[in-house]
This record gives structure tokens, C-alpha cells and sequence, in this order.
């Protein structure tokens, strides 16, 4: 059992309740104090980490199975990491995401695989990509742009798209601007199109690690043939997927950039409303980027830019991560309606991000204004 491994974690905890909301010290106001979105949504305990690491102790124990309403507890997570952020600060031994990623593998193991889920596990055997469509989709987002072929061409730079900023077309702006920017500040760079692979993140955010073990072993072998200087995601969940290939270097696009220089029109920036940022947890929390997309935005000349309540390590998810808004779009357009609300609850009206899922997840269960850093510095350029 996966879970074994995990008991000190599980014994450990205590029940005291603070893997439910941000830092005393950092909350604001009542309405944005919470971190978990999946808790705030169904209201029961079990929905929080506290609840499910109760389900894994009963798990071990074997008091109870892996019914289809404890596969809807373990699932209905975006694992964003907010609850270990909070849980660590009482307790730094206690590692809530590592034992909700253990429960997902220890349903996979015994063949509890979500419809939805499974449907993407079948996409990615054939086409190679979690969408249930041909590879060729990822040429869409480049028709008409002359960029090297990185299987053709040895470059400093790959830039690898990510799966879901090639598959839908208002999203297609994050990479078509990003070849932009690049070719403004005489990047030499390439991408791989069609060829381009799945990283992987769905796999292991599933809890299907021996699928995402063979996706990995790939493409470090395709990149071992690329050989590039480093590789720049635009993607969060892309970034830290690819993070845990050691041998290369992995770059998020606003670790490039905030060490930029780009030719802002400042006359055009008059045109953009009062913005304000969205950590991507994958990006954030998990690798401490926050401060980058902060200096890309502060960096450009008169630009309005007004911080959320809940920020950085204490960031709201956007409620698409972890498998969730394949198989409970329900959560993840509630977790995108929340933090829209405590976007408009600081006069902003536009949010920027800096994650491809974050942005489509946003752009789809909202009515607000949706920009990722690399569309807002291709409109000012």
C-alpha cells in the first residue's frame, strides 16, 4: 500500500484546523480568508486536508475501502499546496500534498480510475496529448509565423507550448505573442509543433505515476537529442512537470522576462484597465516564483496594478489543477468565481496571470478580462 509510507504524516496531525485558511496574520477580511477551494465549495470536513488525511489514516487502518464517494473526497482537490503552506507552519514534519498525491496513486493501483480521467489517460496513448485529438492540432497556434523547427535546427532556447495554449484558439495568443517578444529581443530559439509531447503533469497529478514515469523517460531522451541551453514553458504545470527532469535547465517564461528589457509603447498601455495578479499555485507555490511576474508588471510605464488580498504563498487557486476541471468543472468554476470576486473586491478589472490552464480555466467560468503576461507585453510592444 502507497500510503503505508505516509503514516507519521498522518498521525501527526493534529486537527487543528489551520490547513483551512491562510495566515492569521495575512488575512484582510472574512470573505478571503480561506485556502481550500474544495472545502469552501462542499462545506464538509472531509473536503479539506485535515478530512483526507482522516481518510487516509482510515485507509491504512483499513476501517473503510476506496468507495466512489472517497474517490470524489481524494479527486475534488487541485492539489495547489495551500493547505501544506498553512499546515507547515504549526508543524513543518507534516507534508498534507505528499499524502494526497499517495491517495491518488493508491486508487490507480487498485483500478479506481475516474471516467474522465481515464478518457484522458486513452488520449494520451494514442494522440499523445490529453484532448482527444490528433498531435497536428499543435501546428494551429503558428500558422503563418517562420520559426525553426527544433528537431532541424540546434538553438539556445526550445520553447515548449504546453498542451493546452496550442489546443484552443483564445489561447493561441500566449504563444504567437511569445514568438514576438522573442524575435524583438533576438532570441534564437525553436519549437517542436506536432511534435511536441504531453509533459506529463495530468499522469502525475492523477496519481497514473507509472504512465507518467514513461512520458518523462521520453521526453528527457527527445530532449537529449534537441539538446537546447534551456527549455521556457509558458505553462505552470508544464514548468514544474518538466522541473523534475534534473538534467536540463527549465526556465518559466517570466523568469526570462523579468530580466528583459522590451520596448513598451507607452501610449498603448492607456488602453489596458487596472489589473491585478494571480499566482499560479504550480508556479508559486511550489517553486517560490513570485516576485518575476510582479517586476514584469511593475516594470511597465504606467500601468495600473493593484494586489489581491490573498497573494503569494497564500494565493487562492484558480481551481483547474489536480484533474479537476475534467472531472468537477463544477469546483473549478466556483475556485475561478471567487477569486474574480476578490479581484473586483480591490477595483481591479482585468487579471493576469501566468499559466495557460489558469488563464483557460479563467476565461471559461468568468466574465472578467483575461490576460496572461506574455498576451499583455504582445499588446504593448
Amino acid at each position: 500500500m502507497f500510503l503505508e509510507e505516509y503514516w507519521n504524516n498522518v498521525w501527526l496531525c493534529g486537527h487543528c484546523n489551520r490547513c483551512k485558511y491562510i495566515a492569521d496574520w495575512s488575512i484582510k477580511s472574512v470573505n478571503f480568508s480561506s485556502i481550500c477551494p474544495s472545502l469552501s465549495k462542499y462545506l464538509f470536513d472531509s473536503y479539506s486536508a485535515q478530512g483526507r488525511l482522516e481518510l487516509a489514516r482510515a485507509i491504512i487502518k483499513r476501517e473503510i475501502e476506496l468507495t466512489p464517494k472517497a474517490l470524489e473526497i481524494i479527486y475534488t482537490c487541485t492539489l495547489g499546496g495551500g493547505c501544506q503552506i498553512s499546515c507547515q507552519r504549526s508543524l513543518s514534519e507534516i507534508k498534507p500534498l505528499e499524502v494526497l498525491r499517495a491517495l491518488r496513486r493508491e486508487a490507480f493501483y487498485q483500478g479506481l480510475i475516474l471516467p474522465k480521467h481515464n478518457n484522458i489517460i486513452k488520449s494520451l496513448n494514442i494522440n499523445n496529448n490529453p484532448y482527444n485529438k490528433q498531435n497536428e492540432y499543435k501546428r494551429e497556434w503558428a500558422k503563418g509565423l517562420e520559426i525553426k523547427n527544433a528537431l532541424k535546427h540546434k538553438t539556445k532556447y526550445l520553447y515548449f507550448v504546453g498542451c493546452t495554449a496550442a489546443r484552443f484558439p483564445i489561447l493561441h495568443s500566449i504563444p504567437q505573442s511569445i514568438v514576438r517578444i522573442f524575435n524583438t529581443l533576438g532570441l534564437n530559439f525553436s519549437v517542436l509543433l506536432e511534435q511536441e509531447p504531453c509533459c506529463g503533469s495530468i499522469c502525475y497529478n492523477i496519481g497514473a505515476n507509472t504512465i507518467f514515469e514513461s512520458i518523462m523517460e521520453a521526453n528527457r531522451k527527445l530532449f537529449q537529442k534537441i539538446d537546447p541551453d534551456i527549455i521556457i514553458t509558458s505553462c505552470a504545470g508544464c514548468f514544474d512537470t518538466l522541473s523534475q527532469l534534473k538534467d536540463f535547465h527549465i526556465m518559466h517564461i517570466t523568469e526570462l522576462l523579468a530580466n528583459k528589457s522590451l520596448p513598451i509603447k507607452k501610449e498603448r498601455v492607456s488602453n489596458i484597465p487596472k489589473v491585478t495578479f494571480h499566482d499560479p499555485c504550480h508556479l508559486g507555490r511550489l517553486h517560490g516564483v513570485y516576485d518575476e511576474p510582479r517586476t514584469i508588471l511593475e516594470s511597465i510605464p504606467g500601468l495600473k496594478f493593484v494586489e489581491m488580498e490573498r497573494i503569494k504563498e497564500h494565493s487562492w487557486c484558480c481551481g483547474a489543477g489536480g484533474g479537476v476541471r475534467a472531472a468537477f468543472p463544477e469546483l473549478a468554476q466556483f475556485a475561478a468565481q471567487e477569486r474574480v470576486a476578490e479581484a473586483r473586491a480591490v477595483g481591479a478589472e482585468a487579471l493576469v496571470t501566468s499559466c495557460s490552464f489558469c488563464s483557460y480555466n479563467f476565461n471559461q467560468s468568468t466574465n472578467m478580462k483575461i490576460f496572461d503576461i506574455p498576451q499583455l507585453l504582445g499588446l504593448l510592444i
